[in-house]
């Protein structure tokens, strides 16, 4: 019999970064996607906004996280979305 009680115990967060990349078409009739990646949750996944992007990703990560056995919470999961914009000068700034 274990003597360790969870009395007001909660689980802790986990946090993934979620790479996102904007994909532009190269001719009128190729589409412009939003992609969305994290390795450590074995995600990939596209939209065409961004905003989709976030609400499809959201929509995924309890699925992935149960196929996948991870043993996470769902509930503690926390996303961070990381995109890179070129900047005026050419380099690339995080949002």
């Amino acid at each position: 019999m274990s003597n360790v009680h969870s009395l007001g115990v909660r689980p802790v967060p986990r946090s993934f970064v979620v790479r996102v990349e904007h994909a532009i078409g190269q001719g009128p009739e190729d589409a412009t996607m939003w992609v969305a990646q994290c390795d450590a949750l074995r995600l990939a996944t596209e939209a065409h906004t961004y905003d989709a992007l976030v609400e499809r990703v959201r929509a995924v990560v309890p699925d992935i996280i149960a196929l996948n056995h991870m043993g996470i919470d769902p509930a503690t999961v926390r996303l961070r979305f990381e995109h890179d914009v070129p900047s005026l000068a050419g380099e690339r700034m995080a949002l």
